[in-house]
């Protein structure tokens, strides 16, 4: 009799057991949702920023180069505009090639990462 008592109390046992180990698995994936979500958003006003430095040294660039047009008949004046065309489009440059790299890098890397291995260590394949 006592048997039976234990044999289910330790079925029950383990059932719990199990849930609370998928519900603790579910809670940290959650968790790390999260905090790539917060990394996201940090990654999100970067490459804004950066496109805002882009923009603005575009413009400076465009508006130095017309400036060298306007008084291309004045005798140094034109290499100093010139000079600053190329400075603000060398900086144009650089601010286009770092939001480049920021959005080939892949969102939410480390999830993905946990997911594929809670997947691969789930599937019925493993041996």
């Amino acid at each position: 009799m006592f048997g039976l008592v234990s044999t289910g109390f330790g079925l029950f046992t383990s059932i719990r057991r199990i849930f609370d180990n998928a519900v603790g698995a579910f809670h940290s994936r959650v968790e790390l949702i999260v905090v790539e979500l917060h990394e996201e958003r940090d990654r999100l006003v970067n490459i804004l920023v950066w496109s805002g430095l882009l923009l603005l040294l575009s413009f400076l660039a465009i508006v130095a180069f017309s400036f060298c047009v306007i008084i291309a008949l004045w005798q140094y004046a034109l290499w100093v505009g010139l000079g600053l065309g190329i400075l603000y489009l060398i900086g144009a440059v650089v601010a286009a090639n770092v939001i480049r790299k920021r959005l080939h890098a892949p969102f939410f890397p480390e999830t993905l990462n946990q997911l594929q291995k809670d997947r691969d260590w789930l599937s019925p394949s493993r041996e």
